[in-house]
């Protein structure tokens, strides 16, 4: 069998021979191994939300802090705020994900011996990617899941006691005071219990605010905010 070298082949110079001899072609590389970030470039794209004036400009939020005393203070036009403040940091959380992930991606070497070619190449691509996007995600949920759980975990209290109340209990002369899930919104759910429970953010009626409760729901809801 005869051996024919060609130096440094360029690409296309490659791809020709390539196709004409197949596998019996033999490329060593000169260098063994070449980061990522050399050979794939990515960018990353968020959800539009994430770079709207509801997460960049902060003047808007402004309105929240105007004092509406007719209002139920589990109106959206109170407690809205403290929304958006938690979507911020969400996509501040999802950035930092994307942008820690990115960083170890591109310092990550491709090793290989001999040049591969173009299919077996885009095919190695496409997997590192989809690995990328994999662990990017389960990095972020991870993060996100430890938090709903440490609010469950330590029976945090929150505004109009919506998942948990305090309760006094008369134990032979003693008392004993104690957090009490309740499911008044949901009797089929207790936000005190499970993470999975959801409760409709929307407007309720301002002519009667001192009459309602937790259990009432919002006379318009909001789409797309539970």
């Amino acid at each position: 069998m005869r051996s024919i070298t060609v130096h440094e082949p360029s690409l296309s110079e490659y791809e020709r021979l390539y196709g004409k001899y197949g596998r019996t072609l033999i490329c060593p590389c000169r260098h063994l191994s070449v980061s990522y970030s050399s050979i794939i470039h990515l960018e990353a794209e968020y959800h539009q939300v994430c770079s709207s004036e509801f997460i960049d400009d902060n003047t808007w939020l402004s309105y929240f802090n105007m004092s509406i005393r007719s209002l139920f203070s589990l109106d959206f036009r109170m407690d809205g705020s403290k929304l958006f403040r938690i979507l911020q940091s969400l996509c501040r959380l999802s950035n930092e994900t994307v942008r820690n992930q990115l960083r170890v991606f591109s310092e990550t070497e491709f090793i290989n011996a001999h040049v591969v070619s173009r299919d077996t190449f885009d095919i190695q691509t496409s997997i590192l990617i989809d690995q990328l996007r994999q662990q990017t995600l389960h990095s972020f949920l991870t993060m996100f899941q430890l938090v709903r759980v440490s609010i469950q975990l330590n029976q945090f209290i929150v505004l109009g006691n919506t998942n948990s109340q305090i309760k006094r209990y008369n134990n032979n002369g003693t008392l004993i005071w104690r957090s009490v899930p309740n499911n008044y919104y949901d009797s089929n759910c207790s936000c005190g219990q499970s993470v999975h429970c959801n409760r409709s953010q929307g407007f309720y009626r301002a002519s009667r605010p001192n009459n309602l409760s937790v259990k009432d729901r919002p006379n318009q809801t909001i789409p797309g905010l539970v």
